[in-house]
């Protein structure tokens, strides 16, 4: 029989397969068994609903951890929060001066790619890689700041699954990101500062609280982008362009974050924290404030970052067993 401890470590080795997994197995289930076909609104409403509290106590523990003495600004933190938000904003302003186009749900997709912020697991696999993980760190909340004030600034100027003005759509927005988003950093930060005991108590036993809730988020998430997947209106080619559009902003995030970084001696940590996404978040504003279709892309590049990050682990290691043939050191920022 598995003990814990080695379910545990299969969990944390294969999370993402078993998330996508059972993602599927839901969306299929509801998709095509005649039975739950009652089931299938109620499970896309209640997902809705419960996906935000999820991604609430991910930051939540996540930013727990946070040591404060060890953070910095470098200047690679100001060059991709520049490349993550120019992006972004020719993206919408684009979006906004052709509302009728063809190429309309790409250039979304793209969006949605790069105003994502930083994921909170970034730093330990920065870390796993020989990054900077009190630098990555740094930069993951600056971009979850940064999203979390221009993404109610920009989906209203073209978003049309929103009726009203754009001051009302904003506003609707905000109220519904910001907090999400910025309250787990206020409240974790206030706990570590005032309340030492709870604080200890929450980075000991409650230290991979963030992982296991991280896990059930991504399994809705990917269940609700395998049923908008199924329901879309749009042709196979275009699912086809959409996951290829996906697959070159992973490549295109992770190796200009690397390029930018490498002149600080950073590459690691800044290609990880451009190019490793929350697209629980991406998801989820995307399913929330846009459309459908629009969730296409950033499931897709959850996926391939994954799958990169395994090639770069991999790539590590192996790397790792030469150098100490050879008698030098792992590769370390």
């Amino acid at each position: 029989m598995m003990s814990f401890n080695k379910l545990e470590n299969f969990f944390r080795q294969y999370l993402l397969i078993v998330a996508v997994s059972t993602g599927f197995t839901i969306a299929c289930f509801l998709e095509y068994t005649p039975l739950s076909d009652p089931y299938k609104a109620e499970f896309i409403k209640n997902s809705h609903r419960v996906l935000p509290t999820l991604i609430f106590f991910v930051l939540f523990f996540s930013y727990a951890k946070i040591k404060i003495k060890e953070m910095g600004l470098r200047r690679w933190h100001f060059i991709a929060l520049f490349i993550q938000l120019a992006v972004s904003v020719l993206c919408a302003l684009w979006l906004q001066a052709n509302p009728s186009s063809e190429y309309f749900i790409i250039v979304e997709s793209i969006l949605v790619c790069f105003i994502a912020p930083t994921a909170a697991g970034a730093a330990a696999i920065s870390s796993k890689l020989g990054g900077n993980e009190s630098s990555i760190t740094t930069y993951t909340i600056l971009s979850n700041l940064l999203a979390a004030v221009f993404i109610p600034l920009l989906f209203p100027l073209f978003t049309s699954s929103m009726e009203g003005t754009f001051t009302e759509n904003f506003s609707i927005i905000l109220n519904k990101v910001f907090p999400i988003i910025m309250i787990p950093l206020a409240l974790a930060l206030t706990i570590k500062a005032f309340f030492k005991k709870l604080h200890t108590f929450l980075i000991t036993r409650c230290k991979d609280m963030s992982f296991y809730l991280w896990g059930i988020s991504l399994t809705l998430v990917f269940a609700n982008a395998i049923l908008n997947f199924f329901s879309s209106s749009e042709s196979n080619l275009m699912l086809f362009i959409l996951s290829i559009v996906s697959l070159f902003c992973t490549l295109f995030q992770f190796l200009s974050g690397k390029a930018v970084g490498h002149l600080e001696g950073q590459r690691v940590s800044s290609g990880q924290a451009l190019g490793q996404k929350n697209m629980v978040i991406g998801l989820w504003v995307s399913l929330s404030f846009l459309s459908p279709t629009a969730a296409i892309a950033p499931g897709a590049y959850a996926i391939f970052q994954n799958a990169f990050n395994a090639w770069q682990l991999w790539y590590r290691a192996r790397k790792d067993s030469i150098l100490k043939l050879q008698g030098k050191p792992p590769y370390k920022e």
